[in-house]
């Protein structure tokens, strides 16, 4: 392992001497091998299970900050953290997109210091405009594409340039185009190496947060993609989901190699999966990685082993919409939308975000009779179940001894009263969980194979 510049962090921020807590999981690099996240080893490969938590770290958070919620983490039972960024913020356009990682350098030292591990989440272009004070731009782009500004000239052979208007789907102005997007996120992955080659702490990237099929009526008028030009995964144009994340999935790999490369599923908010096939009748709103099986990215790390991990989010329906969210017909739905990687052993899929808040608390008159509460507990103990392979759904995930069940992020670590989900904290300080979360989650917390 590298030893990181403990001098320089310690004398900037004026830090006493302080050790390191032992890490819940093997060190890096990491990869996938069948439907396993595995330690790359020199004897062999070990199956790891990523307890993760989403995490939102303030450019002026403060070391001794970042350093306690980091020992938090750690103390409540997760053994990475899933940490977003923005281009605007880390790389603005009114710096001509100069990068800054200081932040994320940061978080990195005092996740290693609390034994954690960090999957860097590429949230959104811009983050939050405000402009239109639409907060369903705020952390996802409508357009579904991880640009929001057409470009002229080809990266990897296509024209990244089916927006209808150059802006994020809700009328905010676009500064980012795909090339510029993929110039930022190689950015971060150099800037990870430099700090930490062997990924001992960094251990992936997620390239891109929630893309959307279907609007479910959130994009202004004329602020989408093109006529023609749905989100589609292997078109080669424009729109091509799998080919913006083979390009950027790619680069990432080079800049850091070893790294993992997360592709998320976009979210289907129309009656077909991406393969063409009609979804069941009157299902919604699911991570659909349904093409997958048939068009798979090929991404291979220094093992020779792949380096791609697939990605879905999961809530209940007050919270994504998703229908059914429990009982077995939300298995079966899960079976044919991604589920099916898993139970075919042909790649792993991680949970890049689930949660709900569990306690009532946003049931006006208490949980007696709140159908909100009730299916958050019934979507809680179903999800619990699907991952661990406990599903009575015989086509549902079932692992093996000596494997480990689905990795799983939970969103988020914070006290956010009146949010939905309203974070993994009971008090401002995160110096206690907030129950209800705590009891779910630790059904999550297997750091040891079946």
């Amino acid at each position: 392992m590298r030893a990181f510049p403990v001098l320089l962090f310690a004398s900037a921020f004026c830090l006493p001497a302080i050790g390191r807590a032992q890490s819940l999981l093997p060190p890096g690099p990491y990869a996938a091998e069948g439907n396993q996240i595995v330690a790359v080893t020199a004897t062999g490969t070990v199956p790891v299970r990523l307890a993760c938590v989403g995490h939102q770290s303030s450019s002026s958070a403060s070391a001794q900050f970042l350093y306690s919620t980091m020992r938090q983490i750690a103390a409540n039972g997760f053994n990475c953290v899933r940490e977003t960024w923005y281009d605007g913020v880390s790389c603005p356009a009114a710096s001509n997109y100069a990068c800054t990682w200081f932040n994320q350098d940061l978080i990195v030292w005092y996740a290693y210091l609390a034994g954690l591990k960090v999957i860097f989440d590429h949230h959104a272009n811009e983050g939050v405009q405000g402009t239109l004070g639409n907060a369903d731009c705020a952390n996802q782009q409508e357009n579904g594409l991880p640009y929001d500004q057409n470009g002229t000239a080809a990266v990897g052979g296509i024209v990244w340039n089916t927006l209808q208007s150059n802006g994020d789907g809700c009328g905010n102005p676009g500064l980012y185009s795909f090339a510029q997007s993929l110039a930022d996120q190689i950015s971060l992955a150099n800037e990870m190496h430099r700090v930490d080659p062997t990924q001992a702490i960094v251990i992936g990237f997620d390239l891109w947060n929630e893309p959307l099929i279907g609007s479910e009526g959130h994009c202004a008028a004329g602020q989408c993609q093109l006529p023609g030009h749905t989100l589609n995964w292997g078109n080669a144009d424009g729109s091509d989901l799998r080919a913006a994340y083979q390009i950027l999935g790619s680069a990432v790999e080079t800049a850091d190699p070893g790294a993992l490369v997360i592709a998320q599923g976009p979210i289907n908010f129309t009656s077909r999966f991406l393969n063409g096939q009609p979804m069941p009748s009157g299902a919604n709103g699911i991570g659909d990685l349904s093409t997958v099986g048939a068009g798979p990215l090929a991404i291979a790390g220094p093992s020779g082993q792949s380096a791609v991990v697939y990605s879905i989010h999961e809530y209940p329906t007050d919270i994504s919409g998703q229908q059914p969210d429990s009982g077995i017909a939300a298995d079966q739905f899960r079976d044919l939308a991604w589920g099916y990687l898993e139970a075919r052993n042909l790649a792993p899929v991680w949970i890049g975000e689930m949660g709900a808040s569990l306690d009532g608390s946003n049931c006006p008159f208490g949980t007696f009779l709140c159908a909100a509460y009730t299916d958050e507990t019934h979507w809680a103990i179903d999800i619990t179940g699907y991952v661990n392979g406990l599903s009575p759904d015989p086509a549902a995930p079932h692992f093996a001894a000596g494997t480990m069940p689905i990795s799983t992020s939970w969103w988020y670590w914070g006290y956010g009263p009146g949010a939905n989900p309203n974070g993994f904290c009971a008090n401002a300080a995160c110096t206690a969980p907030n129950p209800s979360q705590h009891a779910i989650v630790g059904n999550l917390w297997f750091n040891t194979a079946r």
